[in-house]
Parts: C-alpha cells; sequence; structure tokens
C-alpha cells in the first residue's frame, strides 16, 4: 500500500513539473485567460487611452503617447515583424545634459538625435501583425512580454519594462490615483555616464519605490520619476 502510495506521489510530482517548466500550448492558453494582472493592466491600458489618447505613427506602424510636458514619449508598433522594437521609450536628453551627462558614456543605443531610447526587441514567434486599434494591439503586447508586466502595489500602477530597468507605468484605478502616468528611469546608467546624483533634474523626481527582485524579494530601488495626473 506505501509503495502504491509513494508511486502515485511520484508521478504526480513528475507530471507537476513537466507542466511547470514545459506546459502544453493548451494550458498556456487557459492559465492566460485567469492572469487577473495582464487582464487588468490591458483594461486599465484602455482607460489611460481615454484619458490621453494615442496617435498614429507615420505609415500607419503603430502609436504613441506624448507627455503632457512633451519631454517623453512611448510608442508600440501594430508590425511585430518589421521594426525593431515592439515598445520605445523616448526621453529629452536636455535635462540630464543639463547635470552632467556625458553622452560619449552611454552605451551606443541609448542615445538617439538627442533622446535616451530604450527600446524592446519582438519576442519571436510572433503573426506578421497584429489586430485592431492601439489597445487591442498593446494587449498583444503584453501576451507576447508577460515577463515585462507587473504590478506595484505601492503606487497602484501596472508597469511595463521596456529596457534595464526603464518603464511606463499607467495607474490601476486612475479616477483614485492622483499618478496616472509614470515614465520612470533607472538612474545608474546615468550616474555612470555623469549625471550629478545631487542636483535636480528638471522635469524628473529621484525617488524609491518597491520592486520584487528575480528570487521574488520585494527591494527598495531608486528611480527618475516623471509623473502626471491626467484626470
Amino acid at each position: 500500500m506505501k509503495r502504491s502510495y509513494f508511486i502515485l506521489l511520484l508521478a504526480i510530482l513528475v507530471i507537476a513539473a513537466v507542466l511547470a517548466f514545459r506546459p502544453p500550448d493548451s494550458l498556456v492558453r487557459a492559465l492566460g485567460v485567469t492572469d487577473v494582472t495582464a487582464i487588468y493592466a490591458k483594461s486599465s491600458f484602455t482607460t489611460l487611452l481615454s484619458l490621453l489618447p494615442g496617435e498614429d505613427l507615420p505609415g500607419g506602424e503603430g502609436w504613441y503617447l506624448t507627455a503632457p510636458d512633451g519631454a517623453a514619449k512611448f510608442s508600440w508598433t501594430s508590425q511585430p515583424t518589421t521594426p525593431a522594437a515592439d515598445c520605445i521609450l523616448r526621453v529629452s536628453a536636455a535635462p540630464f545634459l543639463a547635470v552632467g551627462l556625458d553622452p560619449a558614456r552611454l552605451a551606443s543605443d541609448t542615445w538617439q538625435d538627442g533622446e535616451l531610447v530604450f527600446q524592446l526587441p519582438p519576442n519571436p514567434p510572433e503573426s506578421a501583425s497584429r489586430q485592431g486599434g492601439p489597445a487591442a494591439s498593446f494587449a498583444e503586447i503584453i501576451d507576447s512580454h508577460r515577463d515585462k508586466l507587473a504590478y506595484h502595489f505601492q503606487l497602484g500602477h501596472y508597469g511595463v519594462e521596456v529596457k534595464n530597468g526603464n518603464l511606463l507605468e499607467w495607474a490601476a484605478k486612475p479616477e483614485s490615483n492622483g499618478l496616472d502616468l509614470v515614465f520612470a528611469l533607472d538612474p545608474q546608467a546615468l550616474f555612470q555616464a555623469g549625471v550629478d546624483r545631487d542636483k535636480p533634474v528638471e522635469g524628473w523626481i529621484l525617488g524609491s519605490i518597491f520592486v520584487h527582485d528575480a528570487s521574488g524579494r520585494r527591494i527598495e530601488v531608486e528611480k527618475y520619476l516623471k509623473p502626471f495626473n491626467l484626470i
């Protein structure tokens, strides 16, 4: 009896391991339906677009949001096989240049025409084109890059990491959150490129937020934050 019980338990553990590390496509789709974080991230992003509508990229290749102060932009594509990135975060470098930024000390793909640029490459395989408008296309990007999506309880925000800790965040409930849209930059590469951490950067706040590291631990990290209340 004990031997039969042990064999059954071992079989259950083997099946669980297979499902955890190599789940079948049918299970992945089923789990996606119950992914509450992704579901509400998509619906709240739709709400964000009702407050700050996305504009068309040239050539109909996607859409972009511009910060109300004009100093940052976030774009996402409708053509995943064509461009070099699914999402791009662009930030005016002028305020950082004013406090010591040396562009020559940045990664080559981070500096373009006076802007700091952070790109999220496509995650193949993907379909030739995304269906629907800006909200539907962004929902597909969330599905493709689920590991880049998180919910931050501290601010009540969903966020998509574009590259190396640089994010776009939006409020889960903008009607009760004074920070409806936040551009967040990881400051460490900027400090290493000459930015004086003791000097204020115009239009940005150097603050701390809580995130979870790869092991699941809750840790506090510094970010340059550009927040907006859209209501």
